[in-house]
């Protein structure tokens, strides 16, 4: 039989408790839902944000994402690019507009607000510059509601309590966790998912177990 490593991409949540740095979760969140223009594996797909800091969070986001520019790659400045396919664009466009003027292929960066678990949004890989806001209360209301997904990629969490880091690292269920941190690929760190995230690791000496096999060799009688 053949040995396979397959990353299947995610449906990420990237959780805010009321006692994180909120500017620091949102540089994070930026970096981590628009680089690409969305259209990354583990981008987030769903922010989950603590009641309590919702609309104070939600008002600062919407601050930062009108100042993102839509442009070509090379552009001085740029912060998103096209979506990879119209395609694309008609999957995402709900709620947002598009750049004509730049191409067919550029849409404005977007926040949905009141978004629920019974929602489309919430339960499919969007893979393009939308970012759908839910309201939690408790931390373990908001561990059910992350692990409520058949894949398991990539989590985010932003606490200023190592205690619910440890809690939440363990909870959550995927491959990759990043604790006050929007970008946490690396090629020195495992790369890879459970559930239908897929199998097997990229990145690191724990990548090269997939193509390699293990031999267990028994030697007596020998001088």
């Amino acid at each position: 039989m053949k040995r396979v490593s397959m990353e299947l991409g995610g449906n990420a949540p990237f959780i805010v408790f009321d006692d994180a740095n909120m500017d620091e979760a949102i540089d994070g969140l930026i970096q981590a839902k628009f680089r690409n223009t969305g259209q990354t594996c583990v981008c987030p797909n769903r922010v989950f944000v603590q009641a309590t800091i919702l609309q104070k969070f939600t008002d600062r986001l919407i601050d930062r994402v009108l100042d993102l520019t839509l442009g070509d790659a090379v552009s001085s400045g740029c912060h998103l690019g096209p979506l990879i396919t119209s395609a694309a664009v008609d999957k995402v466009l709900v709620g947002g507009r598009p750049h004509l003027a730049l191409g067919p292929n550029y849409m404005q960066a977007t926040v949905l607000a009141k978004v629920t678990l019974d929602m489309h949004i919430a339960n499919e890989e969007v893979f393009g510059p939308v970012v759908p806001l839910l309201a939690f209360e408790t931390e373990s209301d908001v561990i059910d509601m992350a692990n409520a997904t058949d894949m398991g990629l990539a989590a985010y969490c932003f606490t200023s309590d190592l205690g619910r880091a440890w809690r939440m690292s363990k909870a959550l269920e995927a491959g990759m966790v990043g604790i006050n941190a929007g970008v946490i690929s690396a090629v020195q760190a495992p790369f890879g998912g459970i559930k239908q995230s897929g199998q097997g690791r990229e990145g690191s000496i724990v990548g090269l177990d997939d193509y390699t096999e293990l031999k267990y060799v028994a030697m007596a009688g020998l001088s």
